[in-house]
């Protein structure tokens, strides 16, 4: 199992925005499809 570091970039620039949301997960799909598919069941 690897770690990917997807926090710093939030750490970093984040903005509470849904946009901002939006935009970090289309960058980090990859990393989250699979932590989606086992720890979160209602993503909409």
């Amino acid at each position: 199992m690897m770690i990917f570091d997807t926090v710093t970039h939030i750490v970093k620039h984040y903005q509470p925005t849904v946009d901002f949301l939006k935009n970090y997960y289309a960058n980090h799909e990859q990393h989250y499809e699979e932590y989606f598919r086992y720890h979160c069941h209602h993503v909409e």
